[in-house]
Formats: C-alpha cells, structure tokens, sequence
C-alpha cells in the first residue's frame, strides 16, 4: 500500500536579488494555524536559509545579529 507524503507549502517571500550576499531580510509569515511567525531569511553565497528572527536567550532579533559564513550571532 503506497502511502503519499505531504509536500511543503511553499511562500513566495521576494525575489533572489532583494537579499544581497552576506544580508537577510525579515518576512512575517502565517503558520497552518494562521499564527504569525517572524523569520529571518539569509543569503549566505547565493543559499538562502530562513530561520525564526528570535534568539531563544535573549529575545533579540536574529536577522540584525552578525554573520559569519554560516552562523548567526544575535545582536
């Protein structure tokens, strides 16, 4: 019995060229249950990766913190 996997939705959030290498912009998205969630998405050389823009010690956020190849240091 085959069984199917759901695919993620996927959110349009802005084009390739409005986050420069090395920056992030911060997008403001509704979960399934339509709560509101504040994401930072990076471009770390052409990758981009998205992230929850609250620093789980401080509260801060993440998308104004310094990066540093692949790591995040909040502000």
């Amino acid at each position: 019995m085959a069984t199917s996997k759901k695919k993620p939705d996927l959110i349009y959030l802005c084009s390739v060229a409005d986050i420069h290498k090395g920056n992030s912009k911060t997008f403001s998205i509704a979960d399934e249950k339509v709560i509101q969630k504040d994401i930072a998405v990076f471009n770390i050389n052409g990758n981009f990766c998205a992230i929850s823009n609250i620093c789980v010690h401080k509260g801060g956020p993440l998308s104004q913190g310094i990066l540093e190849e692949s790591i995040v240091t909040c502000p």
